[in-house]
């Protein structure tokens, strides 16, 4: 059963899943992943300049590791290990059903080190 949520800071629907997991686990790293088509490393760097936090994120994640829209939407806090520089997907979110793990390189650990920040910041007020 999924609840629609207000994000206050974003002004955005999220939809969240009303269970123990979502509660523990905390909201969503990225809200929603916009669609572009594979860039220049010159034109990768203006969009993601230009876009707001919630969608820089998930372009970053998206060109460095090619993952599907719903894996990045699935991307909690606590799958996220920056000392091991990895991104744990549940077989449940990947295509195949197998539980995989993206490389955090480039970069992706400044931009998800900032979207930690923002949400850690997000949960407390």
């Amino acid at each position: 059963m999924q609840s629609l949520a207000l994000s206050r800071r974003q002004g955005t629907f999220i939809r969240a899943p009303r269970d123990a997991a979502w509660s523990t686990a905390g909201p969503a790293v990225v809200v929603r992943v916009p669609h572009f088509e594979m860039l220049p490393v010159e034109q990768y760097r203006a969009i993601r300049d230009s876009l707001p936090s919630y969608a820089r994120v998930a372009l970053v994640i998206a060109y460095h590791t090619g993952a599907r829209k719903g894996e990045i939407r699935a991307i909690r806090r606590d799958k996220i290990d920056l000392a091991a520089k990895r991104i744990q997907l549940p077989g449940r979110t990947t295509k195949n059903g197998k539980p995989r793990y993206l490389p955090i390189y480039g970069d992706m650990g400044p931009e998800l080190g900032m979207a930690l920040r923002r949400s850690t910041q997000s949960v407390r007020s």
